[in-house]
């Protein structure tokens, strides 16, 4: 009986593990299309003076025109994507020169793409 019993905690721990893991996987896919959906919003303000935002279900998209100074290069903002996904720990911004940046709340702003980025 004993054996029976831990074979059924290892399965439980293991089918727990992996139920985290794919939350993890589905969540860093929503945040990437965010991402993607960031830059053609931009495209389109760009292009037609206006976007339109695809993904409510995931993000706020909105006009948002901070400048930010991150390791002496400047950013002048042009959007925003805030999402419940972020944790309410701070938002992604694009600027006017199609770099992502992620706006921490504590630490400020941090390049996601382009020259000096971190990457993701």
């Amino acid at each position: 009986m004993k054996p029976v019993v831990i074979i059924l905690a290892v399965l439980i721990l293991v089918g727990a593990a992996g139920a985290y893991y794919l939350y993890g996987v589905a969540r860093g896919a929503k945040i990437v299309l965010i991402m993607n959906r960031l830059t053609q919003a931009s495209a389109d303000l760009k292009k037609r003076g206006s976007f339109t935002n695809d993904i409510p279900q995931f993000c706020d998209i909105s006009a948002f025109t901070e400048h930010y100074t991150v390791r002496g290069s400047d950013y002048q903002c042009a959007l925003s994507a805030k999402s419940p996904l972020f944790r309410g720990r701070g938002f992604m911004a694009i600027t006017t020169n199609d770099v992502l940046l992620w706006i921490d709340r504590e630490r400020g702003a941090t390049p996601m793409s382009g020259p000096g980025s971190v990457g993701l």
